[in-house]
């Protein structure tokens, strides 16, 4: 069962993980559903978090005959995602990707010690049934991140249990979505229609 928004908070999550789903529905879909995320993300209201193996993963993604983008395309939605998701600092040196344009982000980020935040707290995570979402769950504890914003509904059933180790929440973009507007700083987040524009146009399918 999909976890439903928790009401009860007043602030929503502004440190976060996307999973690889999220990301193709922002930078490649241009999905309308998440024109506040993106556009939070380009504001650097909100930052996002991720590392080498997660950021291998986009790439390999991106390249999948089924999504149909041809070279550019897929450089444009890479160079995207590096402007607005920082990579992990000491992850830059273990990046074989040949680009280390994904440690530009939030210049400011977070301190070296944030790459350890959670490292004492590994052992404990909850493991998800799909081992190759495992690492979006291990960077959002190894970040300090206030949530993991996810569409994998193996990953959401997991919320319950994040929950009673207090370390991150794991949300669905619905829920964080919904939990933004609600709270003042969407006043302040352009609601662009710029936003949706220049993606590739259909279904934002769920890769699996």
């Amino acid at each position: 069962m999909i976890p439903k928004p928790d009401e009860s908070r007043a602030e929503p999550p502004r440190t976060l993980v996307l999973d690889t789903n999220v990301c193709l529905d922002l930078f490649v879909f241009r999905d309308p559903r998440w024109h506040a995320l993106l556009s939070a993300l380009r504001q650097s209201q909100v930052r996002a978090y991720t590392r080498a193996d997660c950021r291998m993963e986009w790439m390999l993604v991106l390249a999948y005959t089924k999504l149909g983008l041809d070279a550019d395309q897929q450089a444009a939605a890479l160079a995207e995602f590096d402007q607005l998701i920082a990579l992990l600092p000491g992850d830059a040196a273990h990046d074989n990707s040949g680009s280390s344009s994904g440690s530009s982000a939030h210049g400011d980020g977070c301190s070296d010690a944030c790459s350890h935040a959670g490292s004492h707290k590994q052992a404990s995570l909850p493991l998800c049934r799909d081992p190759d979402d495992q690492k979006f769950i291990e960077l959002a504890a190894q970040c300090g991140a206030g949530a993991l914003v996810t569409k994998d509904k193996l990953v959401l059933k997991l919320a319950r249990k994040m929950k009673k180790l207090a370390l991150f929440r794991i949300l669905s973009p619905e829920q964080w979505t919904a939990e933004w507007l609600a709270s003042p700083a969407a006043a302040t987040t352009p609601n662009s229609s710029a936003l949706v524009q220049g993606g590739v146009t259909g279904d934002a399918p769920t890769l699996q």
